[in-house]
Parts: C-alpha cells; structure tokens; sequence
C-alpha cells in the first residue's frame, strides 16, 4: 500500500508519495523505497500503488514512449499487462492504482491522470477498470473520507488547503494515523499504510526534481508507526 497525493499546477506536475515497503499479510515495514518515478525519454513523472513487481513492470512498459501524449494513450494497456504479468509470475494481487503527469504537445498544457484496475480475476475486473481520468487540479489516494479530512483541517467549508509543503505533510499524517486495508481489495487486516518519509518529485520546464521533505522513525520488521 502507498500514499500518493498528485497535484496538476499551471507551471508542472508535483506528486507526493510515503517511502515504506511493507507486507501486505502483517503490515510489517520491510524496507524504504523510491515510489514516484522520473521519466528521462519524456516529460512524465508517476507513482503507482499496487504489487512491487507490478509497478515496476509498468515503469520498464511506460520507459519505452518518447512523448507524455503516447504514454497517456498507452497507460490503460500497459497497466493491465504489468498486472497480468505480474500476477502470472507470483500471483500478485490483481489491483493497481497509477497517477502520473506531464507535458502535453496536444493540449500544449501539463496535465495529470490517474487510473486503476482491480478484480477477483483478469477477465473480471471491477466496473471502472482501466478508465482515463483527468485530474484537475488534486488526487490522492487513500482517502480517509470528508469527516477526516475536515479534522486534519484540509477541508474547511468544503474547500481544500493542500498548497504548501507543510499542508501535505499534515495530510499524510493524517493518512498515517488512519487503518487502511493492507492489500488492493477490501478485507481483511487494517493497519498503518504510510511510514518511512515523505517524498516530493516535481516536474516543470526547468526540469524534473526529488528530495525528502519529512521522514518518520520507523523500525524495519515491525508495523509501522511502532516505535
């Protein structure tokens, strides 16, 4: 499981992601790990939550597209091939959730989309698998739900405060403070999601950038949030 929150600006692309590596069966923290990537053939950066070996096929599928416009026509493709392959190789979970954003030469815009696929089985995926959608200005994932986000003061009189550095941290304190599923599908143990440290990848025409902006005091092997 990851915390990714992507946001869409007028002058580039920024996606925030938690950096822990943690078993699904136990939500035991295994080890820190880079989940947002820079893209060196394009001008795309992407996070993705779902099985390790599923995103890094989507990553190796996404690498071989020279524009961020082919990369956007490909996406629903190459996400389902890195989950089938993935899932034929160790019979990982059939879920994915992918957000990712860059140049567009169609629109002469940046632009930002996230989508997902998840089911019991390949040939029966949930309805709204594999759909495109346009992020407008903010997405992130998991979602604690309104209540909680008003709490963590996000959302005041249904407007969102997430511009600052500062402000996303507090959400992904938020996220981290909250017990989520430890797998893609509903069910099964809750527990912490969000550890190790928070990670800022930005995109804009000066060029693509990666730096920690928080980290936690997370112990590997034990759940996170444990001290």
């Amino acid at each position: 499981m990851t915390a990714i929150i992507c946001l869409a600006k007028s002058d580039g692309i920024v996606i925030y992601t938690d950096g822990a590596s943690l078993d699904a069966r136990n939500g035991a923290y295994l080890n820190p790990c880079r989940k947002a990537q820079i893209f060196v053939h394009q001008p795309m950066i992407m996070a993705a939550r779902g099985p390790m070996l599923a995103t890094s096929l989507l990553e190796f599928a996404c690498d071989k597209y020279t524009t961020f416009d082919a990369a956007v026509d490909a996406m629903p493709k190459c996400a389902y091939s890195a989950v089938s392959q993935a899932h034929g190789a160790t019979k990982a979970e059939i879920g994915l959730e992918v957000f990712f954003g860059g140049w567009s030469a169609r629109s002469r815009s940046w632009e930002a989309y996230r989508t997902w696929l998840l089911g019991d089985t390949l040939d029966k995926l949930d309805e709204g698998s594999l759909e495109l959608t346009r992020i407008p200005f903010l997405r992130f994932a998991p979602d604690p739900g309104p209540e909680a986000l008003e709490q963590l003061g996000v959302i005041t009189n249904g407007a969102l405060h997430l511009r600052s550095d500062a402000e996303i941290v507090n959400l992904m304190e938020g996220l981290r403070a909250t017990k989520f599923y430890l797998g893609s599908h509903d069910g099964g143990t809750k527990g912490c999601v969000v550890g190790a440290f928070v990670q800022k990848t930005s995109l804009t025409a000066n060029g693509a950038k990666a730096e920690i902006i928080h980290r936690w005091p997370d112990v590997i092997g034990k759940p996170l949030g444990v001290p």
